[in-house]
């Protein structure tokens, strides 16, 4: 539908039954043929052989040989038996992390009272707790997170 707006110039309105993207994706199919939809084609193609990696990779995606997004997957190991209070089982957490989570919770501990809580062998412990100076410190009521 045609409105003059005053000016001298005529305004063309959409329709409002129409929105915006059927009024455009109208316009498109209408100019895009499926004989220009193959000149595109086959220049890509053109441009692919020459060695064009862009075109190559457009050429490639349309066909469906594009690279796939990876599929990450996670895998919880579980340990120790069943317990009456919870229902699941614990995630094994790295021997470090859980001695750090330990020491932030409960403060300044020995590592024969870190290997009893955490069930691990004390030489393993002394053997983290060494290991990374970063993340532990030794202090006067013992070992301590940093």
């Amino acid at each position: 539908m045609r409105k003059p707006n005053g000016s001298g110039r005529e305004i063309q309105t959409i329709d409002a039954g129409a929105s915006f993207t059927d009024s455009l994706r109208t316009a498109v199919t209408k100019t895009i043929t499926d004989e220009r939809l193959q000149t595109i084609l086959e220049t890509q193609i053109r441009k692919a052989e020459d060695g064009d990696l862009k075109a190559a990779e457009f050429v490639l995606k349309l066909c469906g040989h594009g690279q796939t997004p990876t599929k990450l997957i996670q895998n919880n190991y579980y340990y120790g038996p069943r317990s009456k209070q919870r229902k699941a089982l614990r995630a094994k957490t790295r021997l470090g992390n859980r001695v750090r989570q330990y020491l932030l919770k409960h403060g300044p501990t020995k590592p024969a009272v870190l290997a009893v809580e955490l069930e691990a062998e004390p030489e393993e412990i002394e053997a983290e707790l060494a290991a990374r100076p970063d993340r532990f410190r030794k202090g006067r009521n013992g070992w301590e997170a940093v």
